[in-house]
């Protein structure tokens, strides 16, 4: 792991160009399928509005939500566990760092 340090910024810009691209191309075929009428939420933009498609968009989002809001979170209440209870210092006393 440590001989690959090198390549994190590289992959990092490749990541974030590469979905830049992902993006925009899916924000470019809906505009094109959809027109001035796409909705401002591009799964409301999908007809029938209870047709399986549309169910398996929501359905797949709904997952993404839940799956990813707890690693969100996660720095966050790191952060409050060591200000208000004093998390973490067990860990720096054992190997020795300050």
């Amino acid at each position: 792991m440590a001989g690959n340090r090198h390549l994190f910024s590289p992959m990092l810009h490749g990541a974030i160009v590469l979905l830049t691209i992902i993006f925009m191309v899916f924000g470019i075929l809906a505009y094109l399928n959809y027109g001035v009428n796409t909705a401002q939420s591009i799964n409301l933009s999908i007809q029938p509005q209870n047709g399986m498609m549309s169910i398996a968009v929501n359905v797949t989002l709904m997952i993404g939500v839940v799956f990813t809001f707890p690693l969100q979170l996660f720095p966050v209440i790191e952060m409050f566990e060591s200000r208000l209870i004093g998390a973490g210092n067990e860990y720096r006393e054992v190997n020795g760092s300050r």
